[in-house]
């Protein structure tokens, strides 16, 4: 990919926002599964505390100052 952007939350608003049945266990094996993206991502935003629209707004906010950042190059 061009750009990778990586979201995280923490484990209880994971369950909270996608009803899942996880347990920690499985949480952890998902943060080990992509702790490759996770260290190589241009953007990463811990997700947390955001509304929808505040991810989005933060993330469209990176990929305008990526835009910048190639046509000043």
């Amino acid at each position: 990919p061009d750009i990778l952007i990586f979201l995280d939350t923490s484990f209880e608003k994971a369950c909270d926002r996608r009803k899942m049945d996880w347990t920690m266990e499985d949480y952890l094996e998902q943060q080990r599964r992509v702790s490759h993206a996770h260290e190589n991502a241009d953007f990463y935003l811990d997700t947390t505390s955001l509304t929808p629209d505040g991810v989005l707004n933060q993330t469209l906010a990176f990929l305008e100052k990526y835009r910048n950042q190639l046509f000043e190059d």
